[in-house]
């Protein structure tokens, strides 16, 4: 569940961004899958996070395998070097730098 001051804290750091102009997109990085169906409120977030800007979830879009994990919510070298990879791609096609 998020708490309120977070909720809080997040809201006003996209109201700051917004009244400044500043181009923003929220990313959600990948987890273990395990790690990621454990949590009941995903579509939840998923919306949360899409009504405040641009958000991609790399938990729904890429399925990685658990041999590209340190642990539960680490990627290891190989793993964030294909994250990154998709990373760059994305912000490459939003013409973000």
């Amino acid at each position: 569940e998020l708490a309120t001051k977070q909720v809080a804290a997040f809201e006003s750091i996209v109201e700051i961004l917004q009244k400044k102009n500043i181009p923003y997109m929220l990313v959600q990085t990948p987890i273990t899958q395990k790690r990621y169906r454990s949590f009941t409120n995903n579509k939840e977030l998923d919306s949360f996070f899409s009504n405040a800007g641009e958000y991609h979830n790399f938990n729904e879009s890429v399925r990685y395998d658990d041999s590209l994990f340190i642990d539960d919510n680490h990627l290891n070298q190989r793993g964030v070097e294909q994250f990154d990879s998709l990373l760059i791609n994305l912000l490459n096609t939003k013409h973000i730098k």
